[in-house]
C-alpha cells in the first residue's frame, strides 16, 4: 500500500508562497528614500554589490550582505524602502539582510507595515516581521490574523509561533488561525504550534485530523505523533467521532502509528477486523509500531481469516515489526 506523501513534502509546498511574492513582486519603488531617510552612499551601493546577478560576483555579494548587516540599524529606512524594488535580487538580498539585522528593523517595518507602498510591499512586509520575530510584534502580528489577504495572516502565524514560547499572549490568536478559512494559513497555524511547542493545546491540534484539507490533517498527524503518548486520547476521540469520515479515519491510524506507543494499540486492533479492507491495512501498519508482545499471536490469527492481499501484506510487516521489537527488548 502506497503510504500517503511525508509532512516535509507538505511543508514545502506550504511554504513556496512567500518566497514566490519576494521572486514575482513587480512594483516600482522611488528612485531614493524620503528625504528624511536618505541613507549614506555607502549603504546604496552595499545594496547594490549584494543584488548581483553574477555568478563571479558571490564573494563580493556574501561580503556586502555582511557589511550592511554590520551597519544595522542606519541602513534599515533605507533597505525597507527597497522592499517593493522590481529587481529581483534586490529582494533576495533584503530577505537575507534584514532579519539579520533583527531586532533594529522591527520599529521601521511595524510602519511599513501600517502605511504599506503596494500590496506587495505589504506582503513582503509581513513575511520579514514574522521571520524576525520580535515579541514587540505582538500587536502588529495580531492586527494581521485579521487582514483580507491569506498570505499575510499566513505569515503572522508564523510570527506568532514565533514568540509564542517567551510570549504566552501570542497563543490564542494563533489557535484562532486553526480555524482560518484558507487551508494554507490553517496549515502555517498548525506547523507554528508545533514550533512553539503544543503543550496543553494537544486537542486543537488533534481537531486538525478532521480539517478538509489533506495538508492541515497530515500535519497534524505527524505533529501529534511526536507528542507520543501523551496524544494518544485526543486522537482516539477523533477517530471515534460519529462525524469523522473514512479518510479522516485513516489519518487518524497515521496519528496513532506515529506516537509508537503502547497506549494506541488498544484502539487499533478493532479497526484491525473494519469491514473496510483499507481501514483494515492502516490499522495493521499503525499496529505494528505500537503492539505489544501479544500481537504477535493476534497478527497469525487474523492472516488465516484475511483475504484481501493489501491487508495480508500489512499484517505480515506488521508481525515482522512486533517480532523484531520484541527481539531487541528481550521479549519484553
Amino acid at each position: 500500500m502506497t503510504s500517503p506523501p511525508r509532512i516535509a513534502a507538505v511543508c514545502v509546498a506550504a511554504c513556496i508562497t512567500l518566497h514566490a511574492a519576494v521572486l514575482t513582486a513587480g512594483e516600482a519603488p522611488p528612485d531614493t528614500a524620503s528625504p528624511d531617510k536618505v541613507p549614506p552612499e555607502r549603504v546604496v551601493e552595499l545594496l547594490k554589490q549584494a543584488s548581483s546577478y553574477l555568478e563571479e560576483d558571490e564573494p563580493k555579494r556574501k561580503a556586502a550582505k555582511d557589511a550592511l548587516v554590520e551597519i544595522g540599524a542606519p541602513a534599515v529606512p533605507y533597505l525597507v524602502s527597497r522592499l517593493g524594488s522590481p529587481d529581483v535580487m534586490e529582494r533576495i538580498a533584503l530577505f537575507d539582510v534584514l532579519p539579520r539585522i533583527g531586532e533594529p528593523a522591527v520599529d521601521e517595518l511595524h510602519a511599513a507595515f501600517r502605511n504599506p507602498t503596494s500590496p506587495r510591499q505589504h506582503q513582503l512586509v509581513m513575511g520579514l516581521i514574522g521571520t524576525i520575530g520580535s515579541v514587540r510584534s505582538r500587536p502588529v502580528l495580531v492586527e494581521a490574523t485579521r487582514d483580507p489577504d491569506w498570505s499575510i495572516r499566513a505569515a503572522a502565524a508564523k510570527g506568532l509561533g514565533n514568540i509564542a514560547a517567551q510570549d504566552a499572549g501570542a497563543r490564542p490568536p494563533l489557535l484562532a488561525l486553526l480555524s482560518d478559512e484558507d487551508w494554507d494559513v490553517r496549515l502555517r497555524a498548525v506547523l507554528a504550534l508545533a514550533d512553539a511547542g503544543v503543550g496543553d493545546d494537544i486537542a486543537a491540534v488533534a481537531a486538525r485530523l478532521r480539517d478538509a484539507h489533506f495538508a492541515v490533517r497530515l500535519a497534524a498527524a505527524e505533529i501529534l505523533g511526536n507528542e507520543g503518548g501523551r496524544a494518544v486520547a485526543a486522537i482516539t476521540r477523533q477517530l471515534e467521532d460519529a462525524r469523522t469520515t473514512r479518510v479522516e479515519r485513516l489519518v487518524c491510524l497515521q496519528a496513532l502509528a506515529q506516537t509508537k506507543h503502547p497506549a494506541a494499540a488498544v484502539y487499533i486492533e478493532p479497526r484491525l477486523i473494519d469491514a473496510d479492507p483499507l481501514v483494515r491495512a492502516y490499522a495493521a501498519e499503525a499496529y505494528g509500531p505500537t503492539a505489544p508482545a501479544s500481537g504477535a499471536l493476534l497478527c497469525p490469527a487474523l492472516l488465516d481469516e484475511e483475504t484481501d492481499p493489501t491487508v495480508r501484506r500489512a499484517l505480515s510487516e506488521a508481525l515482522d515489526t512486533i517480532k523484531a521489537r520484541a527481539a531487541n527488548t528481550g521479549g519484553s
